[in-house]
């Protein structure tokens, strides 16, 4: 933490002493926030690449399950994500590709940690929003998301998802 707010600084100074000897700070600014929005768009970009095919099969038997309007993986920097084709809802892929790169990863990691305290590890967590439950698994490195309709009884659906984890790591 230390070692990112001393980067912050440093960025702070570099910016102000460029702005300071030839350009406004509202430029230096924008010019690095156009960098780092860049980076993020070409992740963006890679994420539609084709699933493996056990992922494939794993996002099918989870679906099959019935009720589900999404499923999503994170594993080894990369993410896929998938719809259910009859999905109708207010959500992007957009900021879905950044919750499965950004805030599920994090979540996932601090219960991680603080499981592995005194808990047992974790099995899974689940975010209530307003129109859907969203359900998060450990999965290898990574993460499983699966969205699914608010009345759901999200610790059976969790119990089913996880033996068909453990069933895929027995074909493996």
């Amino acid at each position: 933490m230390l070692m990112r707010i001393a980067g912050f600084a440093t960025q702070i100074s570099v910016i102000r002493k460029t702005a300071r000897s030839s350009r406004s700070l509202e430029t230096v600014i924008l010019a690095t926030f156009q960098r780092r929005i860049e980076r993020c768009l070409t992740m963006y970009n890679a994420f539609e690449s084709e699933k493996p095919a056990p992922l494939s099969a794993l996002f099918d038997q989870v679906f099959g399950l019935g009720r589900v309007g999404y499923v999503a993986a994170g594993l080894d920097g990369e993410v896929y994500m998938q719809a259910h084709p009859k999905l109708e809802t207010a959500t992007t892929p957009e900021s879905n590709f950044f919750e499965e790169t950004l805030v599920n990863p994090s979540v996932l990691n601090l219960l991680r940690r603080r499981g592995e305290i005194d808990c047992g590890g974790v099995q899974y967590f689940a975010v209530g929003y307003g129109d859907f439950v969203q359900l998060i698994l450990p999965y290898g490195s990574g993460h499983l998301s699966i969205g699914v309709e608010s009345d759901r009884d999200v610790p059976a659906l969790a119990s089913q998802i996880s033996n068909l984890i453990e069933g895929e790591r027995g074909l493996r």
